[in-house]
């Protein structure tokens, strides 16, 4: 069976087996007896394929397994190697049966005469009652009777039992060292163990002393037969869609909650993203119901300041509009319904100074005006009902017809126009002598403080609404700053759950991508069945956050809830989603086949 020819392996520096030379026998139980660090799971992993890294040869068959490629090292472990784990190795969430059915993936096998070949174990192994019960509800004796059975189903040439009597009673221990025995009649099986009293099973008992193999006990059967050559056969097609979903439904309550979580952090998201654009929608209401706010007027009056080179850096800000020189104006005439009413003169006032008791301030493309309380009195003592009617204006030579907005408080007869017609009413040649103020407005509220500043910075005297333009934005801002604290701790709070929820389910996942190894499954059938999987918590994902949206699509309508994103931001989102929780798996599996085997069994 197994030569070893001068095999040397170092792990850390440390020699663990050191010129070593030995022969194992075609059948029989040979077992490998000694202490904890001597290197018997390391030549154990050596026989299995699962340690390449050593110096000398190894051959079966009068095949060097050093000359395999990792996968046909796992095609030489699904056709010559049998495991027996000492705990068990087994797929939590399956049946028995369903255990020791697995490895039977990789044979060409008929699935009805694999299954009945897993029953004919199972029954001889005294777990006819078992069958169909979930590898959790059964005792160490009889998982360990599973994976007995299971390591069978290839019909290894060999069976590799690492301790497998670690963890059961005297009673199992004798029973599972019987089995082995009858085992070792058909194959050789190679068995770790620390318990003397074991090797009274034993056809053959080695140690490892010094780094090499001393044998303590040689088999009396050891033929004079030439060693069996060693054929590898090739894969069948295997259905890794159907063992990842199988996988899928073992794992699914974890896997509903991982997407749940991934689901309402998306949910979150957009609901941070309608929150953000409802604030920034009132404040653009806001904004158009209060264009006052807007409003900027600086005095000429200071002989230290050049204003015609202020009212051109003016006219050039990219944030500012409707920016004209204001002068006096004269001989104004005012008509409602047929009754007129003179006014000498009207000077520029600050927009921004005005409360309103009725109406609005007139609004841009809108032709209205507004009327100081004491001008409205003299043409109807119930000023409210101006708001409405048409009134004609004439000054300047221009006549316009506007419609009243609005009346503001002001002890003075006074009006106000809007900034589209009141530069209208004023010359274009001005000259600086004949120039009163200049007007402007701020495109954006929000950069009402900014340009006050600018001009405070430049000690020049302006009149704007700066404080309650200020209040009023930091109102905005705490509300949206409120909502994104909240979406934010609920986002990380399932963030953190995934990741820990994640990151048990990888140790699982780990321990299962390691023992499908031992049954044969290269990296590339082992990479698709995750991948598969992936595919599987995308789409759950995705169909978690379609329901969630369309459940808060149906809230919206019955609570009359406004919900400012469409389905555009959703797709977006569901895309993102999907791209995450693909790359996620992928990055994780590429994390996984970084590990050997061996360190992958640990979990």
């Amino acid at each position: 069976m197994f030569k070893l020819t001068n095999l040397t392996k170092k792990y850390a520096g440390k020699t663990i087996l050191s010129d070593v030379n030995y022969q194992f026998p075609e059948q029989g139980l040979v077992c490998l007896l000694g202490e904890s660090g001597v290197g018997k799971s390391t030549l154990i992993n050596i026989l299995a394929g699962l340690e390449t890294d050593y110096q000398g040869t190894v051959t079966i068959g009068e095949q060097s397994l050093g000359q395999y490629t990792p996968d046909q090292l796992a095609n030489y472990r699904k056709d010559t190697i049998g495991f027996v784990f000492q705990d068990y190795q087994l797929l939590e969430g399956y049946t028995a049966l369903e255990n020791v059915l697995y490895p039977m993936q990789l044979q060409a096998q008929p699935f009805e005469a694999a299954k009945t070949q897993a029953l004919a174990y199972l029954r001889q192994l005294g777990l006819t009652a078992q069958v169909d019960q979930k590898i959790e509800t059964l005792s160490g004796g009889q998982k360990q009777r599973v994976a007995l059975a299971r390591a069978q189903m290839n019909q290894p040439r060999v069976i590799l039992a690492d301790e497998p009597t670690g963890a059961l009673d005297r009673k199992n221990t004798d029973e599972v060292m019987a089995m082995l025995q009858q085992m070792a009649q058909k194959c050789l099986v190679v068995m770790i163990t620390h318990d003397a009293s074991l090797c009274q099973y034993a056809d053959e008992v080695i140690t490892i002393e010094e780094q090499k193999i001393v044998v303590q006990k040689q088999s009396e059967n050891r033929g004079g037969n030439p060693p069996k050559s060693l054929h590898l056969t090739a894969y069948p097609k295997v259905k890794t869609w159907h063992l990842a979903i199988k996988q899928f439904r073992v794992s699914l309550g974890s896997y509903v909650l991982i997407a749940a979580m991934l689901a309402i952090g998306g949910i979150c998201t957009l609901l941070t993203l309608s929150s953000n654009q409802l604030v920034g929608d009132s404040l653009l209401a806001f904004q158009e119901k209060n264009d006052v706010l807007r409003n900027g007027s600086i005095r000429t009056k200071s002989e230290t300041i050049d204003y015609q080179q202020l009212f051109k850096e003016l006219l050039i800000d990219p944030r500012l509009e409707e920016v004209y020189q204001q002068t006096v104006l004269k001989d104004i005439q005012l008509t409602i319904e047929g009754q007129t009413l003179q006014l000498p003169e009207k000077f520029p006032m600050a927009k921004s100074e005005a409360t309103f008791s009725y109406g609005v301030m007139p609004r841009k493309g809108k032709n209205e005006i507004a009327l100081s309380g004491t001008l409205a009195k003299q043409f109807t003592p119930k000023i409210d009902t101006l708001v409405g009617q048409k009134m004609m204006i004439e000054v300047a030579g221009e006549n316009l017809t506007l419609t009243i907005s609005g009346i503001y408080n002001a002890g003075y007869d006074d009006f106000y126009l809007s900034s589209d017609r009141e530069q209208m009413l004023y010359p274009s040649d001005l000259k600086l002598k004949d120039v009163y103020a200049l007007h402007f407005d701020v495109k954006n509220v929000a950069d009402v403080p900014i340009i006050s500043q600018m001009l405070t910075d430049k000690k020049i005297k302006h009149q704007m609404s700066v404080e309650q333009v200020t209040t009023i934005l930091q109102s905005f801002t705490k509300i949206k700053t409120l909502f994104l604290v909240i979406a934010g701790l609920v986002i990380a709070v399932c963030l953190l759950l995934t990741v820990i929820l994640l990151g048990k389910l990888q140790a699982s996942r780990k321990q299962m991508m390691g023992l499908l190894a031992t049954f044969g499954f290269n990296q590339k059938l082992r990479n698709r069945l995750l991948w598969n999987e992936n595919l599987l918590l995308a789409s759950l994902t995705g169909g978690l956050l379609a329901i969630f949206y369309m459940i808060l699509i149906g809230l919206t309508k019955v609570f009359h809830w406004e919900l400012a994103i469409g389905w555009l931001p959703f797709i977006c989102l569901f895309g993102f989603m999907l791209l995450l929780v693909i790359g996620t798996g992928w990055l994780i599996n590429r994390r996984t086949f970084k590990h050997s085997t061996v360190q992958l069994l640990k979990g």
